[in-house]
């Protein structure tokens, strides 16, 4: 039901990644929807745009911006 609605919402055409087992949709050239089981088994669905990484790092203390070591 899911995948149905991702397809419905940004079509079909998509490619699968083998080695990181993830369904992935090119929205444009800088975005992508990334789709693949969490480690807890849950489907997770990922959006990413590469104009803007840092929206997009995982972990770390959110309250506070990156130090120039990070």
């Amino acid at each position: 039901m899911v995948i149905d609605r991702i397809m419905y919402m940004h079509g079909e055409t998509n490619l699968f990644d083998e080695e990181t087992q993830q369904l992935i949709w090119l929205l444009s050239t800088t975005r992508t929807l990334h789709v693949m089981y969490a480690a807890d088994g849950s489907l997770t669905a990922l959006y990413y745009d590469s104009v803007f990484p840092d929206l997009f790092q995982m972990g770390g203390d959110l309250s506070r911006p990156p130090s120039p070591e990070e």
